[in-house]
């Protein structure tokens, strides 16, 4: 609608082919997704240029979409683009800045690199710090993903215990008790209470992740699968071992 009404060079059709793109990444079709985005910074540099906030956001949205398609190497090079231009602003566009580093430091960690996603996670969480956004959304998102890298770095587990709680407490005053945030943390922190040894207190947070993803998503979930695993060890840790391969079962469908 936005190209018949305003021609197909617009800043509106632009705009629509954008988020087409992201409800695409929604819905598992990256292919589809980065042909749109790529659509949406061919009319923003035609309009703009190719210096322009849009054209940076262009390159990260790019960049998750190769993540999405498993074309690592390339979504790097494409996030480092984005990054280059946030870092020549001197603090300008300080949410955008903090939502590629963010991006990058998870594809680090989804590497099983979780040293490098750290130093992302923490320059995101210093620029959340200087713009007074530390206690908003994004600086949950960013203690829950330390976390989750703390967790995996085996030394770490008091601090990833730490971020997991910051985290908890941020998205619990802005998004809800009963949001996926949370359950995503309350299951991180029933993992790190399960690696501690803390068994009867990591099943209590792990059911109460559990039900908050069956809430959300019913229970066909591959969150759910991974829920039902990360239970089934706790079972077999107690000795429970017919309860463990019940729940280890179900995730394995």
């Amino acid at each position: 609608l936005a190209t018949k009404l305003n021609g197909e060079d617009n800043t509106t059709t632009a705009s629509a082919r954008s988020h087409v793109g992201d409800v695409q990444r929604l819905q598992g079709k990256p292919e589809q997704a980065m042909a749109a985005y790529e659509e949406a910074m061919r009319i923003d540099k035609r309009v703009f240029g190719d210096d322009h906030i849009l054209v940076a956001t262009g390159y990260r949205k790019i960049a998750n979409a190769l993540v999405d398609q498993g074309d690592t190497q390339r979504a790097i090079e494409t996030f480092n683009r984005s990054l280059h231009w946030y870092e020549t602003r001197s603090g300008e566009y300080a949410y955008s800045h903090v939502d590629t580093l963010y991006d990058i430091g998870r594809l680090h960690a989804h590497l099983n690199k979780f040293d490098q996603a750290m130093e992302y996670f923490q320059l995101a969480l210093d620029i959340c710090v200087e713009a007074e956004c530390e206690d908003h959304y994004i600086a949950g998102r960013i203690y829950s993903s330390m976390g989750w890298a703390q967790k995996n770095l085996a030394t770490s587990l008091d601090k990833s215990m730490s971020s997991y709680r910051k985290a908890e407490d941020i998205f619990k005053a802005t998004v809800g008790d009963d949001h996926i945030a949370v359950g995503i943390v309350y299951n991180g922190i029933g993992e790190v209470l399960t690696l501690q040894g803390q068994l009867d207190e990591a099943k209590d947070y792990l059911i109460m992740a559990r039900g908050i993803y069956e809430g959300q998503f019913g229970e066909d979930s591959f969150r759910i699968a991974e829920l039902n695993y990360s239970l089934g060890m706790v079972r077999q840790k107690e000795g429970n071992f017919g309860e463990a391969l019940k729940l280890l079962t179900k995730a394995d469908r």
